[in-house]
């Protein structure tokens, strides 16, 4: 049976684009005949207009780097995802796969999240009746869904014949609108051991001594902890894909997803609000805090929680203690990872 994966592949997107590759990696290494599709053109702007005036500038100062780092997303795409063929961007075009793979797959990450609309690709509406339709881990980002799109999502979920959600939040959801019980799996990235992961790093990148801060929302909160680590650690060098207000730091505009790895793996400490920047930590075991995320926080939460790792989540209190990694949590990962590989190998095998 030949599956097709419909996830985000084309966003410069880290933790995006590494928890497409994961699974598709894991699949195909336990005998599954697996393809990602390759969905929407890839996004080859060298800034995002959305982000604060201060990186907006340095991308302007920075465009080679910027250039590097979009051809780094493209070589790793076509590398290690084999997304150099065919796109696929309308949902006349989707309908064609039907004749391609006999069964499909709604990948992980933010995929279910209807906050202001629903993506009908992602929930496989392009696919037929007589096709199987899975879910591994997919996530809503949110504790709720709006009361708007509950009837629509309800009618789109029941066409799937499996599926799971990637958090707790996302269990209660689906639960009250299916009245089906729903299993919780681990994220695709934690699928791949931390030598998978070290294996397609940048190797090339032996930075040292030095914080990673990776900040998908910027807020007072971030900035607080960032000159509250350094006051405490003064020779230590602070590093970011993304300017900063009122921080002095080496900007890298040219890191692609295999440089992500090796500037998290290296770093001394990670800061930031990103979930995927919070997974790698705990794969690479370097000390991390987190600020969630004001709309989509409810991902780093839950997952934290599952870890008795709360004190990792900075809310509007801080009393100046950096949390470290307590290693009582890696028995708990590994519970969930194995009980996630065990999900995933039987309803491949019922197929």
């Amino acid at each position: 049976m030949k599956y097709g994966i419909i996830t985000y592949t084309s966003a410069q997107n880290w933790g995006g684009i590494l928890q497409a590759y994961a699974l598709k990696k894991y699949l195909s290494d336990i005998g599954v005949d697996i393809e990602l599709i390759n969905y929407r053109a890839f996004d080859s702007r060298w800034f995002k207009p959305r982000k604060q005036l201060k990186d907006i500038i340095f991308s302007i100062l920075k465009y080679s780097e910027c250039k590097n780092r979009i051809e780094s997303y493209e070589c790793f795409r076509k590398q290690y995802m084999g997304l150099d063929g065919p796109v696929f961007t309308t949902h006349e075009e989707l309908k064609t796969l039907n004749s391609v793979y006999d069964a499909f797959i709604t990948g992980s990450d933010q995929l279910w999240n209807c906050e202001t609309e629903i993506c009908y690709d992602f929930y496989l509406d392009f696919v037929q009746d007589s096709k199987k339709k899975l879910a591994y881990g997919p996530s809503f980002g949110q504790d709720k869904i709006p009361e708007q799109f509950e009837q629509e999502v309800t009618r789109l979920l029941k066409r799937y014949d499996v599926k799971s959600v990637r958090e707790r939040s996302g269990q209660r959801i689906v639960e009250r609108l299916t009245g089906e019980k729903i299993q919780v799996v681990c994220d695709p990235t934690f699928l791949l051991s931390a030598e998978q992961w070290d294996s397609v790093r940048n190797k090339h990148i032996d930075e040292s001594n030095y914080i990673f801060i990776y900040t998908t929302q910027v807020s007072g909160r971030v900035v607080e902890l960032v000159k509250a680590y350094k006051s405490q650690h003064s020779s230590v060098r602070i590093i970011t894909p993304y300017a900063l207000p009122g921080i002095k730091a080496e900007v890298k505009k040219d890191i692609g997803p295999a440089e992500f790895l090796s500037y998290i793996k290296n770093a001394d400490y990670v800061i930031g609000t990103s979930f995927h920047a919070v997974v790698f930590s705990l794969i690479f075991h370097r000390d991390f805090c987190v600020v969630p995320h004001s709309s989509t926080g409810a991902r780093v939460n839950d997952l934290l929680g599952s870890l008795g790792l709360e004190d990792h989540l900075i809310g509007l209190e801080f009393d100046g203690v950096f949390p470290f990694i307590n290693v009582d949590y890696q028995c708990k990962l590994d519970e969930v990872i194995r009980d996630s590989k065990q999900y995933l190998n039987s309803i491949l095998k019922k197929e």
